[in-house]
């Protein structure tokens, strides 16, 4: 399953075009004439690989693990290597959100999936039946859940014995 969140990709693109383009039209201002065509094509990259960048959001969940490409990572996990599926609170650049999380090496890393941030509540849901589908199989525990209002969540975490206690973690708190 391939998830792509166009919302997620549009104001991940609309706001590094306009990261990228502050910096370069302040380099425009202080060059001397013939010098800003050489600073506009830099400028013109710059902000092209930067939209370019936030074109590559995916999420792709299959029978060998999972792929996370966010903005400036791609993480390649097998099943074997995920410990936990939960949600955690992520961002596109300053809006807030929550997000697929797969927890590995011991817990000390997450992989937030930007790409599962704001697709449609349907694609939420076949989302979550088939990473369900596929941890039931491995054994791993999932924590996620859909909130009424259909964003991501994570369900309390026990500590074995049935206390209902959660485990001190910020990464996969309640999104």
């Amino acid at each position: 399953m391939i998830v792509r969140s166009y919302i997620a990709i549009a104001i991940s693109a609309l706001m590094a075009l306009t990261v990228a383009s502050i910096p370069v039209a302040v380099m425009m201002s202080q060059l001397p004439g013939s010098a800003r065509w050489v600073g506009g094509a830099v400028g013109v990259l710059v902000v092209s690989v930067a939209v370019l960048r936030s074109l590559r959001l995916v999420l792709v969940v299959d029978e060998q693990g999972v792929v996370v490409k966010n903005y400036f990572e791609t993480m390649r996990l097998e099943w074997s290597q995920i410990e936990e599926v939960c949600a955690a609170n992520t961002s596109l650049w300053i809006v807030p959100a929550s997000a697929v999380a797969f927890e590995f090496g011991s817990r000390w890393r997450i992989a937030a999936a930007q790409a599962s941030v704001l697709p449609g509540r349907r694609t939420r849901e076949q989302l979550l039946r088939f990473i369900r589908g596929q941890i039931e199989r491995e054994g791993i525990p999932c924590r996620l859940e859909l909130a009424p209002d259909g964003s991501w969540s994570t369900s309390p975490a026990t500590d074995g014995g049935g206390s209902g206690a959660r485990r001190p973690r910020d990464e996969c708190s309640d999104a």
